[in-house]
């Protein structure tokens, strides 16, 4: 699945009214369109969660740098490395050139040149080290990769919604795993995280969820939850 950059124009009732013609007109199931009132509070969770894959489709270039300078540092780390193992066989060698012929000038020099060369050596190590702990070069995000990590609000609000019409609502896969929500998370899912789901792939996540108790999030969730600074 190729994941998209969400659309970015907000949900509107009227944008959820074409959303859901199509899903509820001439339904088997016999549901019908929630009010105005309804299609407002659930414009308003989609909006609030999309918020989020709007964070992560941001960040995401930066991200990409950051990855490619840490790549770069790990390459320029193995390569001292070799640098410090040729440069401790010189020594060894100049050292033992030394000891042949103490009264050479030109060996001790030699020596204590490279001695000088593993000393830096030593200290760009350590930069290196120090600078892929800056926050700086720490990827970013808030941890909402998929419309899963928000698939129960999403359901919720959506169940919500429908119940303002249609008092008996229940949500869920459906008997078919063709269901309104499982529609509704197919239509939904490109403008609001830039997936793309086939209906079965969706009913078996929600089958998945029913059976683990998947929940209703408290009044305000989305308000009060912070997004990761970019």
């Amino acid at each position: 699945m190729k994941k998209q950059s969400p659309d970015r124009r907000p949900f509107s009732v009227a944008a959820l009214r074409r959303l859901l013609r199509p899903i509820l007109k001439g339904a088997s199931y016999g549901q019908t369109m929630p009010n105005s009132a309804a299609l407002a509070q659930l414009a308003d969770v989609l909006n609030a969660i999309r918020e989020f894959h709007f964070v992560e489709a941001d960040i995401a270039p930066g991200n990409a740098h950051r990855q490619a300078i840490k790549a770069a540092l790990s390459r320029a780390a193995e390569e001292i490395d070799k640098l410090k193992a040729e440069r401790k066989q010189c020594l060894d060698v100049a050292e033992r050139c030394v000891g042949l012929n103490p009264d050479a000038t030109y060996y001790s020099a030699s020596v204590a040149a490279v001695r000088d060369q593993l000393a830096e050596i030593e200290q760009t190590a350590a930069l290196l080290r120090y600078v892929e702990t800056l926050g700086a070069l720490q990827e970013r995000g808030n941890g909402v990769l998929s419309w899963t990590d928000h698939g129960d609000h999403i359901v919720a609000a959506f169940a919500r919604a429908m119940r303002s019409t249609n008092p008996n609502f229940k949500g869920g896969a459906g008997h078919d795993g063709d269901g309104p929500t499982v529609r509704f998370l197919a239509a939904v899912m490109p403008a609001l995280t830039g997936e793309r789901y086939k209906l079965n792939t969706i009913s078996a996540h929600l089958k998945r969820r029913c059976r683990s108790n998947a929940y209703d999030p408290p009044p305000g969730y989305f308000r009060n939850r912070k997004n990761t600074p970019m």
